[in-house]
């Protein structure tokens, strides 16, 4: 059986699908030989045999013109690349592959955050709207990250459940874990940080990043830092700066930007505290990444959030910014509830992992 992977979402700084569909084809490599892989290389440990490049015109950080370019790919030269490798399944990491054509096909769904919030995506929600449920609807099968995309996609598309597979993201457990303190230390004094809470993430609308810096306003109990990593969205960024403006934490909100992969581990355990107090995730791998690392947890009580957390993370309402920086307060100053967060944490991110999820996609596959 000759599966052909299409993980044209890979880009060269690999966030949230981008990982996800990094990771899935590394470990689906290890288990089967006979795949092709059409993507960007980078870090995919895979041999020459089993990938191949795709244009660079087509990648997400293109923009606009880069996702026109995707779609256009996905159906006119694409499955002409299916057809000559002579491949007997298609598996794409997106809901973005072959809307016609005779191949069964699998395609992976991660979220659908640009119908549920049209006014922050807009250019997003006419593929979500049009294009992706004529691609799920010729899927062979469906696979969701999360029980919460599962009902989104029932809900939202008319999709019988009974074609959808749910198969939890994992998270790379060599790599995050907690870091001895010299190393913590050089890291920080790299950034410049002493004492602080921490949210990793893109900085776009749905993440909430706003709320989270009011309800840091109104924590009154801790001077550290609040340290905002992730790439901007400029509109967005601007409404964020203006919240802080002439405030008195316009001097401790910092921004990091995109931080090298090497330097997160000892980033996220150097922190007091990782906030993540999102609207919707489709999954939320940065739960499993600082739980891993020992630090404390306090995320949202929306989408597929409680499924990642379980009972090891303090869950807020994201729209009230009072309860959010209460519950803050209540975490820095309770060094019980700390350890207890952290030893949970350490045994909740055990249940995830890449290699699950590379083997029961790997079932879904035989099974077509």
């Amino acid at each position: 059986m000759k599966i052909i992977i299409n993980g044209n979402i890979l880009d060269k700084k690999p966030t949230g699908v981008g990982v996800y569909t990094q990771n899935i084809i590394n470990n689906l490599s290890r288990i089967t030989d006979e795949m092709l892989v059409f993507s960007w290389k980078g870090e995919l440990d895979i041999s020459t045999d089993q990938h191949e490049n795709i244009p660079s015109s087509i990648l997400p950080s293109k923009g606009i013109k880069g996702n026109i370019l995707r779609l256009l790919w996905n159906n006119f030269v694409f499955p002409f690349k299916v057809s000559k490798n002579k491949g007997d399944v298609v598996l794409s990491t997106v809901p973005e592959s072959i809307a016609i054509g005779r191949t069964p096909y699998i395609v992976i769904v991660y979220d659908v955050i640009p119908l549920l919030f049209p006014d922050y995506y807009k250019n997003g929600k006419y593929i979500y709207k049009y294009y992706i449920p004529l691609v799920l609807k010729r899927a062979s099968r469906i696979i969701a990250v999360s029980e919460s995309t599962k009902r989104d996609i029932v809900n939202i598309y008319g999709i019988d459940d009974s074609k959808i597979t749910v198969v939890y993201c994992g998270y790379n457990k060599e790599h995050f874990k907690k870091i001895d303190d010299s190393t913590v230390k050089k890291v920080k004094n790299k950034y410049n940080l002493d004492d602080y809470i921490l949210y990793v993430g893109n900085i776009l609308p749905h993440k909430n990043i706003k709320k989270l810096v009011e309800a840091y306003k109104l924590v009154n109990s801790y001077s550290g830092d609040l340290v905002l990593v992730g790439s901007k969205s400029e509109v967005y960024f601007k409404e964020i700066q203006s919240i802080i403006k002439d405030s008195s934490i316009q001097n401790r909100v910092k921004f990091l930007d995109y931080v090298p992969y090497h330097d997160l581990p000892a980033l996220i355990s150097g922190a007091k505290l990782f906030v993540y107090p999102s609207l919707y995730e489709g999954f939320g791998i940065p739960l499993l990444e600082a739980m891993a690392c020992g630090t404390p947890v306090i995320t949202s009580n929306v989408s597929s959030l409680p499924e990642v957390g379980g009972d090891a993370a303090v869950y807020v309402d994201p729209y009230n910014e009072k309860k959010l920086a209460y519950s803050i307060e209540k975490v820095l100053t309770n060094k019980d509830l700390q350890l207890d967060m952290v030893r949970k944490g350490l045994e909740r991110c055990k249940f995830f992992s890449w290699e699950k999820a590379a083997y029961q996609i790997e079932k879904v596959i035989k099974e077509i």
